[in-house]
């Protein structure tokens, strides 16, 4: 009776618990496993992932397990959060990224949106073209060369503005 009960009790302990991958995935197969340490017990574990997004969790995240039926062998974990995560975020704000290298979008609780510290170089970049276009001109091989339009320009210009604002609320 005393075997039946401790296999009982280490089915129902294994059938949700909180774990840390210890082992990233390859990423190179049908399902992503990963190996999870949970308890000082190391468990391969199918990694599932919402529906319409990917990732490829790094060791260090937190993960919930879950067995079907307690046991082991049959666990997927479902990553939840990692060192990396952003933080703070106040609430009602959601934030949707690549954290460790610091590209990120967050939707922020007042409606507007900020993007990641990295997301900053590409603006410039973008900023530079933009000027680079506006002083530009186009040469038409018949009548020669002609600058751009003022339409075009100032959608140049609002484009700036836009890109300006974002800058603003980083």
């Amino acid at each position: 009776m005393q075997g039946l009960l401790n296999n009982l009790g280490r089915k129902i302990t294994n059938l949700v618990k909180f774990g840390a991958i210890s082992r990233a995935s390859t990423d190179g197969g049908k399902y992503q496993v990963a190996q999870l340490e949970s308890i000082g017990r190391a468990t391969n574990a199918t990694l599932v992932i919402p529906f319409g997004m990917a990732a490829n969790p790094p060791a260090g995240t937190i993960a919930v397990m879950l067995s079907p039926g307690g046991e082991a062998g049959n666990a997927v974990a479902i990553p939840i959060y990692g060192e990396s995560r952003k933080h703070p975020l106040a609430v009602g704000e959601v934030a949707v990224g690549a954290f460790p290298v610091g590209a990120y979008l967050i939707f922020r609780a007042d409606g507007k949106f900020a993007l990641g510290n990295q997301t900053g170089e590409l603006l410039k970049q973008i900023e530079d073209l933009l000027g680079a276009l506006k002083t530009a001109t186009v040469v038409d091989p018949v009548s020669g060369a002609l600058p751009f339009s003022a339409s075009v320009i100032a959608q140049f210009t609002a484009i700036e503005a836009i890109i300006q604002s974002m800058r603003g609320e980083m």
